[in-house]
């Protein structure tokens, strides 16, 4: 295979900074070799022949991350009905591209997408038939709520981005993603209002997952150790949820959120030590009643964290000042 390449390097395009593009091959076993070569033979790589407009083709695909229906329904079946025509018109999937870059199909294969070759021609049709499994939505365990709605993040990004999207009919409600990872890619969304956020916030929060510099990205506590302040800190400086309307809530005050795809979690920021004392039921009930309640929450905190230590320290050093009975009930 590396002998091919030599021989193609010719009409090969080298981009300074960039990997070296390469034309496909005129001859469709060379490409197939090609791919091949690059992913390892893996056994789960799969070819189909077609034949086309009287060309013979290949339809490859992986099939550990395509759905076979979609294959036979959206390429295999218009392609047998029709045996000629303009391919963009068979093809009644929704993601659809051509390439004529061959470095840039292994790719394709690994994101679920498949691919159209034929012999002789200088593209290839990349047509997206990935496989979704996912769970239905349903109300988080560790933020259930008695108020509101039961509706929680799942491991989908674009569900996910629905869910807070349905609850914000903005047209400034911004989306920006990005791809974190040298090995293993994550795909990311950041998510702010236009008008609320900061823009200076924004852009350090663009400039933080940017630099991003790891080999794969396992779930947002890598994030979130990255791009905070203080890693070393003992107080958390990023607040998770895995519920849309808490995260929309602070989007509305001016906040961002980030969200990663294969994880229901989103990340807020910035937030305050008091963010953590906010529950979405808070918001259901007149802020009075609700500064109250965080109010007890806070309380409670301060006297759970001092009051056993300052009990302790009475009875083990002074323990003229506690009536006798509380003394012998201790020990």
């Amino acid at each position: 295979m590396n002998d091919l390449l030599g021989k193609w390097k010719s009409k090969n395009r080298a981009v300074k900074g960039q990997p070296m593009l390469i034309d496909l091959f005129p001859s469709l076993q060379k490409n197939k070799e090609y791919i091949q070569s690059q992913l390892f033979h893996s056994s789960d790589l799969k070819w189909r022949s077609i034949k086309f407009n009287q060309m013979e083709g290949l339809l490859v695909f992986l099939e550990s991350l395509t759905d076979q229906q979609r294959i036979q329904k959206e390429i295999i079946q218009p392609i047998e009905e029709k045996k000629e025509g303009i391919v963009e018109e068979i093809i009644s999937s929704m993601e659809f591209e051509r390439k004529s870059d061959l470095s840039e199909l292994p790719e394709a294969l690994v994101q679920g997408k498949g691919i159209l070759l034929f012999d002789g021609s200088a593209e290839a049709f990349v047509i997206g038939v990935a496989a979704s499994y996912k769970r239905s939505i349903t109300e988080p365990v560790n933020e259930a709520v008695v108020r509101g709605a039961h509706e929680g993040f799942i491991e989908h990004l674009i569900t996910n981005l629905y869910l807070v999207r349905k609850r914000i009919e903005n047209p400034n409600l911004v989306t920006r993603y990005y791809q974190v990872g040298k090995e293993a890619k994550a795909k990311l969304a950041l998510l702010y209002m236009q008008d609320l956020a900061n823009p200076d916030l924004v852009k350090e929060v663009d400039s933080r997952l940017g630099s991003i510099a790891m080999d794969t990205i396992f779930s947002p506590g890598f994030i979130a150790e990255l791009i905070e302040d203080n890693p070393f800190s003992l107080f958390p400086q990023i607040l998770f949820t895995e519920r849309p309307d808490r995260a929309v809530a602070h989007l509305m005050e001016g906040r961002v959120v980030i969200l990663s795809n294969e994880d229901p979690s989103a990340l807020i920021l910035p937030v305050t030590f008091f963010a953590f004392y906010q529950s979405p039921d808070d918001y259901q009930i007149r802020w009075v009643v609700g500064s109250f309640v965080r109010l007890i929450r806070l309380i409670s905190f301060i006297t759970s964290f001092l009051v056993p230590a300052l009990y302790i320290a009475v009875v083990g050093f002074h323990p003229e000042i506690l009536p006798s009975n509380l003394i012998l009930f201790s020990v």
